[in-house]
């Protein structure tokens, strides 16, 4: 399982970086796991020219882990009403869906991701 950067968004200053990915994996994904691996990281500094988010540094974290049990999802109302569900596709299938998508997305922030998650997994499969 590759644990995608937006999971870990959600750090709380009582959590470690482990504790964050196993608490938003499960709420995102419904899914417990073990074997947690740090894949690496990467910075983003954001320009306000195109920072939607006034943002001014990002850094987002990525991880690989065994899932071990599913015992559901624990979505917001924003994201149940969006109709948020987890999909599980095979790394290679991601792979050529990200690469599809390479230059194709309107925003920056879209974009940046979707490289950044290309990168990712292309370092994960070699």
């Amino acid at each position: 399982m590759i644990i995608p950067n937006y999971l870990v968004a959600e750090l709380k200053k009582s959590e470690s970086i482990i504790e964050t990915v196993i608490r938003e994996t499960r709420e995102e994904s419904g899914y417990l796991m073990k074997n947690i691996e740090a894949i690496g990281y990467t910075i983003e500094y954001r320009e306000s020219v195109r920072n939607e988010h006034n943002w001014k540094r990002d850094i987002s974290f990525s991880f690989r882990a065994i899932i071990t049990e599913n015992v559901g999802t624990s979505y917001m109302e924003d994201e149940l009403a969006e109709g948020f569900v987890p999909i599980w596709a095979n790394i290679n299938e991601v792979a050529e869906e990200l690469s599809k998508n390479e230059g194709h997305i309107k925003s920056y922030s879209g974009n940046f991701s979707n490289r950044r998650d290309l990168e990712i997994i292309k370092s994960v499969i070699k």
